[in-house]
């Protein structure tokens, strides 16, 4: 009798045991899910500032889209995250270079997990399509996008009757090739001790062709002492379109503000600027930029003074992400 009821005893302590870990961990996983979404609302608020882009990417792009098409941004439904399920876009279909799609079709697909939410109503946009198989029950529509590395491709509206599948091979053989001839991008910073330092930032274009860039999606960030500040920047002259040329020979320059006690005491930081974004069928560049800014101050010092511009470090060439 004694046995059995240590044994009863015992089986209702394991129990006990079995049911305060599942409920630990039940709690555990309720709290990681609970603050999960206020990182990644601080993610997707700004333009993010680095593209993810490999050797290669670019040129295996359209080969590894199951469909290529021309679209117009309808409408998106935002109202879930990476986290929680994936996050749609509806578009109409303009023109078709590669799948079965038909034109003028209205499609929703889902965007590659992780990345988004970046479609917008009313744009123009070429995307890259995977089809949904059923190993990938994570969406439930027929489409999803193609990972790009990143990349947004925009299309210049008078351009549609030129789109076509071999002048899209066209278009990102040319970002690559300017990928590995990016323009010149110099920074400095004008530290001041009680008023707001600037730090400065020059795009160079000293290539002998004209080059798109997207002034309002180039984001730039800096980490001072392990904390990463996100920036946009204010350009010296204003913009009339989104999109703007800079000839060859010619600048683009502006700068981001850094509080005084931010730089106190910091003998230097790490900028990152990016851009991300391509307008067919013109020449653009898309990449990033890391640079170490020295500021010449000493840990026991208060003197601040301007430095000279960084040194700059290709995350493509040396195939860091950052």
């Amino acid at each position: 009798m004694l046995g059995l009821l240590l044994k009863s005893w015992n089986k209702d302590r394991l129990t006990n045991a079995e049911t305060s870990c599942q409920a630990s961990r039940q709690m555990i996983r309720l709290r990681v899910l609970s603050i999960l979404p206020l990182f990644l609302v601080a993610a997707l608020s700004t333009v993010s500032a680095k593209t993810y882009l490999k050797v290669g990417m670019l040129d295996t792009l359209a080969g590894r889209a199951d469909a290529i098409v021309a679209v117009e941004v309808l409408s998106t439904d935002y109202t879930r995250t990476a986290a929680d399920g994936p996050m749609y876009a509806e578009a109409r279909v303009l023109k078709v270079l590669k799948g079965k799609i038909s034109l003028r079709r209205r499609i929703r697909f889902g965007e590659t997990e992780w990345w988004g939410p970046t479609f917008r109503e009313g744009e123009r946009r070429i995307i890259f399509l995977s089809r949904v198989t059923s190993k990938d029950p994570y969406y439930e529509v027929e489409w999803h996008t193609t990972y790009t590395g990143g990349v947004d491709f925009f299309l210049d509206k008078g351009s549609l009757l030129d789109l076509s599948e071999a002048s899209l091979k066209d278009f990102l053989d040319t970002l690559e090739e300017v990928r590995l001839s990016p323009p010149t991008i110099r920074f400095g910073v004008d530290v001041q001790d009680t008023k707001p330092s600037r730090l400065s930032l020059t795009i160079a274009n000293e290539t002998d062709s004209a080059l798109r860039i997207n002034p309002s999606r180039i984001a730039l960030s800096f980490n001072i002492d392990g904390i990463r500040y996100s920036r946009r920047v204010d350009w010296a002259i204003p913009f009339e379109s989104p999109w703007i040329r800079i000839e060859p020979g010619s600048t683009l320059s502006g700068s981001v503000g850094i509080e005084p006690q931010q730089l106190k005491g910091v003998g230097e930081f790490t900028v990152m600027m990016g851009h991300s974004v391509a307008f067919f069928p013109h020449r653009c560049w898309v990449g990033t930029k890391v640079v170490k800014i020295r500021t010449g101050q000493e840990e026991d010092t208060t003197r601040l003074r301007k430095v000279r511009p960084a040194t700059h470090i290709d995350l493509f060439e040396t195939g860091a992400n950052g």
